[in-house]
């Protein structure tokens, strides 16, 4: 066996170059590249041997392009890698992942991952109209339903991905009754006819919006309703609205502060009951001044001036003393005269006395009575 090689290795998983070790050249001589294998064998000629191509005197081997199919591929790449080397293009290898057309999306996704995405859009859950409740969408493949009211029509574009709300029935004839003029009021009658003019009766208008009540024409029956034995006046300061009053709130406006001549006055003769030294007040005018007997003191009363408190001439203040101390009826800077005398200032009012001081000039009173010195 001249010129030829044996070569000895030792089994194993992979077999590297280095493996091969050529008997005859004695103990672990080794060749590590495929050059100095390819050498061993002389007589390996250029040329196509089938799957590969020989150059280079037997020392150049290459495979030719497209003879290694997925057959041939090692252990090492799984049924799954082979089957998409397999695949004829992009699309085929989307279905053999199963991946749908979810692969070909883009944007940002959340949520569920089944089903169809359209990409980066705004999504609406709630659709909400003033004065209306909210339609809320119950689950992610609800459907809104446009509804078409009276005159309303809506039609859809599947195409053109439109929706159009068009109304209809809103024209039509109009019947006009009279002449109309600027300013003037309209009335409908029916849907089809309308009447102009101005308003008449007790409220007016005369060509414009503005209103006019007739003199004389509300009467008491239009007025509002009032309480039983209730006056209509006004008790608030300054001016304003009518109001409602009582009995005793119509007597304060009708005697006024007492202040005023010719005033509605009082029905008896009011008491005003003092236990200490008093000065009368405007309020006093037409009442009497009472000295109790549980006082057992002597007092004085003493009339006020014009000056301090205007009375109008006129009023008449009454004293009354019923204890058996005296009681003094004095006045400030005016003038107090008795009556059927000359004589003036301070008067005395004995036990169970009665007196009436008479206003009769600015300044000038006249007094008279039973008791009285």
């Amino acid at each position: 066996m001249a010129n030829k090689t044996i070569y000895n290795f030792t089994p194993a998983s992979t077999l590297a170059l280095s493996d091969f070790v050529p008997i005859s050249q004695g103990p672990l001589t080794r060749k590590t590249t495929i050059s100095d294998i390819l050498g061993m064998w002389p007589g390996i000629s250029d040329g196509d041997k089938g799957d590969i191509i020989v150059s280079g005197s037997g020392t150049v081997w290459t495979v030719d392009s497209g003879v290694i199919s997925t057959a041939k591929l090692g252990g090492d790449i799984t049924i799954a890698g082979k089957a998409l080397l397999d695949d004829a293009d992009a699309a085929t290898q989307r279905t053999t992942l199963g991946l749908g057309t979810l692969a070909t999306q883009s944007g940002t996704f959340s949520g569920s991952t089944s089903g169809n995405n359209t990409g980066d859009q705004n999504l609406f859950s709630t659709i909400a109209v003033s004065g209306q409740s909210d339609v809320v969408a119950d689950t992610t493949s609800d459907t809104l339903t446009l509804v078409a009211g009276t005159n309303i029509t809506i039609t859809t574009d599947a195409g053109g991905d439109s929706i159009t709300i068009a109304a209809s029935g809103g024209s039509g004839t109009v019947t006009t009754t009279g002449s109309p003029a600027n300013g003037n009021l309209t009335r409908f009658s029916g849907v089809t006819s309308v009447t102009n003019g101005d308003l008449s009766g007790d409220v007016t208008t005369s060509g414009t919006l503005a209103v006019t009540i007739a003199n004389d024409a509300v009467t008491n029956a239009k007025m509002a309703n009032m309480a039983n034995g209730t006056f209509k006046l006004r008790t608030t300061a300054g001016t304003g609205d009518p109001e409602d009053g009582t009995a005793t709130q119509a007597a304060v406006i009708l005697q006024g502060d007492g202040l005023t001549s010719g005033q509605v006055g009082f029905r008896n003769i009011p008491q005003n009951s003092q236990s200490a030294a008093y000065t009368t007040v405007a309020a006093d005018s037409g009442k009497h001044i009472l000295h109790p007997a549980a006082d057992t003191n002597a007092r004085t009363f003493t009339i006020d001036s014009n000056a301090n408190v205007p009375l109008p001439v006129g009023a008449a203040i009454t004293f009354v003393n019923e204890t058996s101390q005296v009681v003094s009826i004095a006045i400030t800077s005016d003038t107090l005269t008795l009556a059927g005398t000359t004589t003036t200032g301070t008067r005395s009012l004995a036990q169970n006395g009665v007196a009436t001081a008479l206003k009769i000039t600015t300044t000038k009173w006249i007094i008279s009575g039973t008791g009285l010195t």
